[in-house]
């Protein structure tokens, strides 16, 4: 069983009566999150002003959408769910906002491949297609022109415009470096280490969930 947090903000978050409440449970939250489809959740949890809550039977999942019964309405401005999951069922649909269907499609190849690399203990591979996740998610938010479409001009242009913070940008730019250590000449360049390949995992992990 693995698990994510998501912290999902009230503009996400809407309530309604419950017609099936009989007293007892009178809102219907409906937590919209929009990687939600891409996992076989089991149960979650619900984290609200420091009180947690497990998913119940009056709890369900509908397509992005958590249907959560509950006994008020929630007052602060976000809460923390975190989805306790088998696994993916379609990789593709960690990128529900890319546009072009092909380019999702083969972003959800490149983060099956580097799962499992990762999995592997294959650091190297697994930040080669990392490179290859990040290349992907800029292109589709930028929609660069012919002459800043390069893996090195659009995570500048991010960082410009304040689509990666300073840590986010210089992990990518370690995935774009890790990358020439594929080339014959370069074997005097410092290898890939576990602690790279953690602070690259946990940077495409959070931009899946925020970008």
């Amino acid at each position: 069983m693995k698990s994510i947090q998501i912290e999902v903000n009230n503009s996400n978050i809407s309530c309604a009566t419950n017609p099936n409440s009989n007293g007892n449970l009178p809102w219907l939250w409906h937590v919209t999150i929009p990687i939600l489809p891409a996992f076989s959740v089991e149960y979650f949890t619900i984290h609200e002003e420091g009180v947690t809550n497990i998913s119940t039977p009056h709890d369900d999942i509908s397509g992005d959408k958590l249907i959560i019964a509950a006994d008020y309405v929630p007052s602060t401005s976000s809460i923390f769910i975190i989805l306790h999951y088998h696994g993916i069922r379609d990789y593709s649909l960690l990128f529900p906002w890319v546009s072009n269907p092909d380019l999702k499609t083969r972003l959800g190849q490149f983060y099956q491949e580097a799962e499992k690399n990762f999995e592997s203990g294959a650091w190297l591979s697994f930040a080669l297609m990392c490179a290859a996740v990040f290349e992907g998610m800029l292109f589709a938010k930028l929609t660069p022109n012919s002459t800043r479409n390069t893996f090195n001009f659009m995570i500048q242009d991010a960082f410009q415009q304040n689509l990666l913070n300073a840590e986010q940008r210089d992990i990518m730019e370690k995935a774009r470096n890790l990358r020439n250590l594929v080339h014959g000449g370069k074997y005097n360049l410092p290898y890939i280490t576990r602690t790279d390949a953690m602070d690259i995992r946990t940077t495409m992990d959070k931009l899946i969930k925020y970008f």
